[in-house]
């Protein structure tokens, strides 16, 4: 499950358009948000983790399913 939802992606950040695959991308840009941090938020209830934090990796993955979207 991705950190963040196709709503955040959409209205939140206010990321580029990504079509029917949004979903998909933010599946993915979690994996990736995982890789980097070394899987440090893997078995920790997110909604536990402080606001700060939170908005932090949602940011995180939302740049990163722009980076990913293709050209």
């Amino acid at each position: 499950m991705g950190y963040i939802t196709p709503d955040f992606y959409k209205n939140e950040f206010m990321g580029q358009d990504a079509g029917d695959q949004l979903e998909k991308y933010i599946e993915r840009a979690s994996d990736a948000i995982d890789m980097a941090t070394n899987y440090v938020l893997r078995g920790v209830e997110f909604e536990q983790l402080a606001k700060f934090l939170q908005d932090q990796v949602k940011k995180a993955v939302a740049a990163q399913v722009v980076f990913i979207l293709p050209m």
